[in-house]
């Protein structure tokens, strides 16, 4: 059997780092995304240099550029949307920014994975 393909967006510290570099310390295949490379170059040396492949991806790009990035990773086993971000303030002084979290990008993730499955 070919090994598992896992698929983790938000890599570059914290959960998404750890379970990438579980995963690739149990032999399988990972694709991690972040949205920035260059700001993250010690998460990404980490990752590269334990197998895996870093993408920059935002979770508010276009739908068909997370299409065409999900694409070429070919088979995903395992697609985790660990992607975050942090808004810091004082609540009421906190804009309403919904449309452009994560929480609008995983619904947008979850169905370029899975239309993506069935073609």
């Amino acid at each position: 059997m070919s090994q598992p393909v896992w698929f983790i967006t938000g890599v570059s510290n914290g959960f998404g780092l750890l379970l990438t570099l579980r995963a690739l310390k149990a032999g399988h295949r990972v694709v991690g995304t972040l949205r920035n490379k260059a700001k993250h170059t010690n998460a990404v040396q980490q990752i590269e240099a334990a197998g895996a492949e870093v993408i920059e991806m935002d979770m508010t790009e276009s739908q068909e550029s997370i299409r065409s990035k999900v694409k070429a990773v070919g088979r995903i086993d395992y697609l985790i949307n660990n992607a975050g971000y942090a808004i810091f303030g004082c609540l009421e002084q906190i804009t309403y920014v919904w449309p452009r979290t994560p929480g609008h990008g995983f619904r947008r993730l979850k169905l370029t994975f899975v239309v993506s499955q069935r073609e």
